[in-house]
């Protein structure tokens, strides 16, 4: 009995370098297959580096993956979990699994975080250093991505197709403005401008948003082709000027641009899923779902939109890449 423990069952050291890139395995729902992955600088894959480090599964569902100073938060949707690691060993520092459906996180600071919900008509404001919930705020609908920024949290709600305001030191909703339909993927660029990518409905054009934030006022709205892919993915370059959206291929988007022009990278009939970018090298990272089931494959591409390297095997519904 004693010697009934092997030592392959026991956590691993995992080693991370500054500049590998977490890869985020969603996973199936209800299966509870999601899992992380590294992707180094030469583009060779470390796989289950959570397993590995905990001796466990991520979860159900891995929705949302943020580095936030010396840590990692994973939203878990299904498990109704958030999860803290160290950003150096992937080892759980804390975990909190009392959510409904959490979509995504946000930090306010070093006392407050934020975290959307699917079901809930809520906001959770958590504390980042333990997880446990501080308060709850009620939002009709189903809310998705976040960002703060001047004193504020920017809040897209999908169900009401709005983009929010909320302010913590006030705790109330101080503006709101309305969206196209399936408001998804949002980010900031360098002038402080938010873009937010909306799918629409079935066979409808898909649009991407460009607001002015003090006040909340449309700039301008640009025409895409019905959404082919599963979700709308948005991503950016370090500087903050560009940025690259996926429908049936990649466009890259100067900010300042008036149109979107043609698509830096096509498509050509696969399912792409998620999109990154190599914040060191500005190299663009997009997986392909085979199918739901079966490993996705990752290709990379320079910032000119040449493959550099094609059909590296990730995980079961790769969906972020995170630097």
């Amino acid at each position: 009995f004693l010697f009934s423990c092997k030592e392959k069952d026991l956590p691993a050291t995992v080693s991370v370098a500054p500049s590998d890139i977490i890869i985020v395995n969603e996973g199936n729902f209800n299966l509870g297959n999601a899992s992380i992955a590294l992707l180094d600088q030469m583009y060779q894959i470390k796989p289950n580096v959570f397993e590995q480090a905990n001796g466990r599964k991520v979860g159900d569902v891995l929705q949302d993956l943020v580095k936030h100073q010396n840590s990692i938060y994973m939203v878990v949707n299904n498990s109704g979990k958030i999860e803290k690691l160290d950003a150096k060993t992937f080892v759980s520092e804390a975990y909190n699994d009392g959510f409904v459906s959490p979509r995504k996180i946000c930090f306010f600071d070093s006392t407050r975080a934020y975290v959307s919900d699917l079901y809930r008509d809520a906001l959770y404001e958590i504390d980042p250093k333990n997880l446990a919930i501080k308060k709850v705020i009620p939002c009709i609908g189903w809310t998705e991505d976040m960002l703060t920024w001047n004193e504020q949290v920017f809040v897209v709600n999908v169900a009401r197709h709005q983009l929010l305001v909320y302010q913590p030191n006030l705790n109330v909703f101080v503006d709101s403005i309305a969206l196209p339909k399936m408001p998804g993927n949002m980010l900031m660029d360098k002038n402080h401008h938010l873009w937010v990518y909306c799918t629409g409905e079935t066979n409808q054009a898909s649009k991407l948003i460009q607001l002015k934030t003090n006040p909340l006022q449309l700039v301008r709205t640009f025409d895409l082709d019905p959404l082919k892919e599963f979700y709308p993915r948005l991503a950016m370059n370090a500087a903050k000027d560009q940025l690259y959206v996926l429908n049936s291929g990649v466009y890259q988007l100067h900010i300042e641009s008036a149109e979107t022009g043609e698509r830096l990278i096509k498509g050509n009939g696969k399912n792409f899923y998620g999109l990154g970018i190599n914040q060191l090298n500005q190299d663009i990272i997009i997986s392909e779902i085979i199918d739901f089931n079966s490993p996705a494959l990752i290709h990379i591409y320079n910032r000119k939109g040449e493959a550099i390297k094609t059909n590296i095997k990730g995980g079961i519904i790769t969906s972020q890449f995170v630097n």
